[in-house]
C-alpha cells in the first residue's frame, strides 16, 4: 500500500466518507440494519483504498460497535475543521 500525497490522501478520505454516508442513508431508506450495512460497506471499501492511514481509519470504523455514529463524528469533525479554517485570515 502506497503513501499518497496529502492532496490525494484527502481526496480519497472524502470519497470514503461520502461512500460510507451514502451507505447509511440507503440502509435507512430501505429499512436495512444500518450498522451491519456499514460494516459490509467498509469491508468493500478496504479493497480499493490506496493510502495506509485511510485504510486504518475505515478499518477502525468497521470495528466500532456503532459504526454509523463513528461516520457521523467524522463528518462533524471535518465540518468543524473546514469552518475553523475558513474563518482564519492569512
Amino acid at each position: 500500500m502506497a503513501r499518497l500525497s496529502q492532496e490525494d490522501q484527502a481526496r480519497e478520505y472524502l470519497d470514503l466518507l461520502v461512500s460510507m454516508e451514502l451507505c447509511v442513508k440507503l440502509a435507512r431508506k430501505h429499512g436495512e440494519k444500518v450498522n451491519t450495512s456499514l460494516r459490509n460497506c467498509c469491508t468493500a471499501l478496504m479493497q480499493r483504498i490506496r493510502d495506509h492511514q485511510n485504510y486504518l481509519i475505515v478499518q477502525g470504523v468497521r470495528k466500532q460497535p456503532f459504526p454509523a455514529g463513528a461516520v457521523d463524528m467524522m463528518r462533524r469533525q471535518l465540518d468543524q475543521f473546514l469552518t475553523d479554517e475558513g474563518g482564519k485570515d492569512e
